[in-house]
């Protein structure tokens, strides 16, 4: 059974948000649109080359952009 998403519920409080997506899962995969659906929002986004479980195929690279992304936001958010 599939189930309807809409990306960016809530996300208007959220000050920096970055999508990633794993590449190398082609087929099948339903992620892409919702990679077209984030630029068009004005997110951050990487592209990884690599399978849908990228914590085990890429831990050192997928560490490094959580860390990244984690500095930005803290930067990013607003004082308060």
């Amino acid at each position: 059974m599939e189930h309807g998403t809409e990306v960016g519920a809530g996300s208007a409080k959220i000050h920096n948000i970055t999508f990633i997506l794993a590449t190398g899962f082609r087929e099948g995969s339903p992620f892409p649109p919702f990679y077209e659906k984030a630029k068009t929002k004005g997110w951050k986004n990487i592209t990884i080359e690599c399978g849908h479980d990228v914590m085990l195929d890429r831990p050192e690279e997928l560490t490094r952009i959580l860390l990244e992304s984690a500095a930005s936001a803290k930067s990013a958010a607003p004082s308060g």
